[in-house]
């Protein structure tokens, strides 16, 4: 299979990789560098379904949106990244990966799938 055409990936998306540590009570934190790893890379951002979240302690719900974004190239990104994403109306979008898929099979075609909590 053939990369996607430019046509495909007129989006462009800023690549943060995520430091992971830990808090005081063992559970994961993640941090950020103040620079994105790959700034500009292009790509293809399209908007999924909408989730609802119920936090019980808090007693409210959070909604997120599901983004998948195909990359022509390899990125290596993994779960916890962040991407910022703008589009065309100037808003700044931050994506928080979830997995990564070779879709190509043969590393042509790189699929994420990230959530953005609104």
């Amino acid at each position: 299979m053939r990369s996607p055409s430019t046509r495909i990936l007129a989006n462009t998306a800023d690549i943060y990789r995520a430091t992971i540590g830990q808090d005081n009570r063992g559970g994961w934190t993640a941090t950020y560098a103040q620079v994105p790893s790959a700034l500009a890379v292009p790509c293809s951002v399209q908007a999924g379904s909408i989730m609802e979240v119920m936090d019980e302690e808090q007693g409210k719900i959070t909604q997120y949106i599901e983004y998948w974004i195909m990359f022509g190239s390899i990125q290596a990104v993994k779960a916890r990244d962040k991407l910022i994403w703008q589009d065309r109306a100037g808003i700044d979008h931050v994506i928080f990966v979830q997995s990564q898929l070779d879709n190509a099979g043969r590393g042509s075609a790189f699929t994420v799938r990230g959530l953005e909590k609104i």
